[in-house]
């Protein structure tokens, strides 16, 4: 988990329960356990090098992993429910001496590659990144990757079973 942490400072885990390690297939846990690199990888995902504390009435927070990688906690006020990375915390503020531990519900995956990755690797969507190339936008989501995280800025994509609403030619 990163560099580890310095004597004293406070930590937060997201810790999933056994029911939570329970749904993942026997083949796919056995695969972690015995990688290293990839069980720290997601083990530090769920590790926080700082105080993290979700009161009721709280807004959103974005958390820095001890990976490096960002986590977005939700606060849904009206349900009154809180999710890191859309798994439900469970229980959550439980004080130890050196931070705290919320409970989890799943665990949290880390994200791999960026917005393009995801988009050339879903095949329903050749059409829509095919556009994106052809514009240069692909370079510019792959270049502003930091500031869409920071921001929030997201790509919603509409897809149509019916068939095509506008053609490429229209665009």
């Amino acid at each position: 988990m990163g560099s580890g942490n310095p004597m004293g400072a406070s930590i937060t885990l997201f810790a999933p329960t056994d029911a939570a390690f329970a749904r993942v297939p026997a083949d796919q846990l056995a695969a972690l356990a015995s990688n290293t690199t990839e069980l720290q990888r997601v083990l530090g995902y769920h590790a926080v090098l700082d105080k993290a504390v979700f009161l009721d009435g709280q807004h959103d927070k974005t958390l820095m992993s001890s990976t490096g990688v960002k986590i977005i906690v939700r606060a849904h006020t009206v349900l009154n429910v809180i999710a890191a990375e859309g798994v439900d915390v469970a229980e959550r503020n439980i004080r130890v001496a050196n931070g705290y531990v919320h409970v989890l519900g799943g665990i949290m995956t880390p994200p791999e590659g960026d917005v393009v990755d995801v988009i050339k690797a879903n095949g329903e969507l050749t059409s829509f990144m095919s556009l994106l190339s052809s514009t240069g936008l692909d370079d510019f989501l792959r270049a502003s990757n930091e500031f869409n995280l920071s921001v929030g800025m997201g790509i919603f994509i509409y897809v149509e079973q019916c068939g095509s609403v506008v053609s490429a030619s229209d665009l």
